[in-house]
C-alpha cells in the first residue's frame, strides 16, 4: 500500500457493516476493492449485532459504512 494512503487509512479508517446475501453490500464491497480502498468488514448476523448497528446510525439498513472514529 502506497504511504500516502496508509497514512489516511489509519487516520481515516473505513469499516463496512454488511449481511449475508445481501446484493447492495456486494456492490459496496466490489466498488472499494475497485477503487483499492482498504477497509474492515463486519457481518451483522445477529440480534446483538442489529442493535449495536441500531445505536451507531439510527437504523438497520445495510450496507452501512462508516469513515473515521
Amino acid at each position: 500500500m502506497p504511504y500516502e494512503l496508509r497514512q489516511i487509512s489509519s487516520r481515516f479508517p473505513v469499516t463496512l457493516y454488511s449481511s449475508r446475501d445481501c446484493a447492495p453490500c456486494n456492490s459496496g464491497r466490489n466498488l472499494l476493492n475497485a477503487r483499492g480502498i482498504p477497509y474492515v468488514e463486519k457481518t451483522i448476523d445477529s440480534a446483538q449485532d442489529t442493535e449495536a448497528l441500531q445505536r451507531l446510525s439510527g437504523d438497520t439498513s445495510l450496507p452501512f459504512l462508516t469513515i473515521g472514529g
